[in-house]
């Protein structure tokens, strides 16, 4: 299923792709509009970069991370992965290279906020090293409960 997996950044062009990963499995994440408009400005922001698993020509999932280079801080989300590439260690390969790119800018903190009810999204990033720090209540805009779970790199 993974030939040839590649990580690499953001291209103008990939928002349509990743917009169509995002809404398959937007019952994951919070009620946001994730459409084109939105990952383009996204894109724009130079504390802001876009993690892109592409595996022989289409992509097959990605990662979201904004970082605060002057507090040493950063915070992923969304890891949005294509349904048949699912547990098959895109996710994994993406936040790898998300910390390491993180470490470059000398980031020592990452959180990541997760739906209260999103066992898998949990389990994910407690396999990854990161241990729950908080629960937010009421925290999305539809009332829904999140859970913080941090890392220090």
């Amino acid at each position: 299923m993974l030939k040839k997996l590649t990580v690499r950044g953001f291209e103008q062009g990939d928002e349509k792709v990743m917009v169509r990963i995002h809404k398959d499995s937007v019952e994951k994440f919070e009620n946001l509009d994730v459409d084109e408009k939105f990952i383009l400005m996204l894109f724009q922001r130079p504390d802001f970069r876009f993690f892109v698993a592409d595996n022989e020509g289409g992509i097959v999932g990605f990662l979201g991370a904004v970082f605060y280079s002057s507090v040493s801080r950063a915070e992923v989300g969304p890891v949005s992965i294509a349904k048949g590439y699912r547990n098959s260690g895109v996710g994994s390969r993406l936040l790898d290279d998300c910390e390491n790119f993180l470490r470059t800018l000398n980031i020592r903190r990452v959180t990541a906020k997760v739906k209260y009810d999103n066992n898998e999204s949990i389990n994910f990033f407690k396999k990854h090293g990161f241990e729950q720090e908080a629960v937010f209540r009421r925290y999305t805009k539809d009332y829904g409960d999140v859970v913080q779970f941090v890392k220090f790199l």
